[in-house]
């Protein structure tokens, strides 16, 4: 029973760590997120150690503060040169209750959290 539990909390956790992390790559982008995501074995260590009353050695000292500073700069880096972004034509599912895929349908009643599909163009 207790392997179920287990499989159970770490299918859950799993699945949350990875629905959180497509969200922040939608929000963030591809490059910090992953850098963020990357930071996530620190941060079990350094809870290790507290609950474990472990010493770190030298090199995870290091480690930790190479780690913390990466994610400062992050934090604080600013994004601000312009980009040139064409248009992409092409046809997957969506929904209109995205904010992205708004359209009309040429007269058809098409609900805004009803799935469909079609040839459309991202202005990007």
């Amino acid at each position: 029973m207790i392997i179920a539990k287990a499989m159970l909390l770490g299918s859950i956790s799993y699945g949350a760590s990875i629905m959180l992390f497509i969200i922040a790559m939608c929000n963030l982008g591809v490059a910090r997120t992953s850098a963020f995501f990357a930071s996530a074995p620190f941060i079990g260590t350094v809870l290790s150690l507290l609950l474990f009353h472990e010493i770190p050695n030298i090199l995870l000292i290091v480690a930790c503060l190479i780690m913390i500073s990466g994610v400062i700069l992050l934090i604080k880096e600013n994004h601000a040169h312009q980009h040139i972004h064409l248009k992409i034509e092409h046809e997957h599912s969506h929904r209109h209750d995205d904010g992205h895929h708004l359209h009309s349908h040429d007269g058809k009643d098409i609900h805004s959290d009803q799935v469909h599909s079609y040839q459309h163009v991202h202005n990007i």
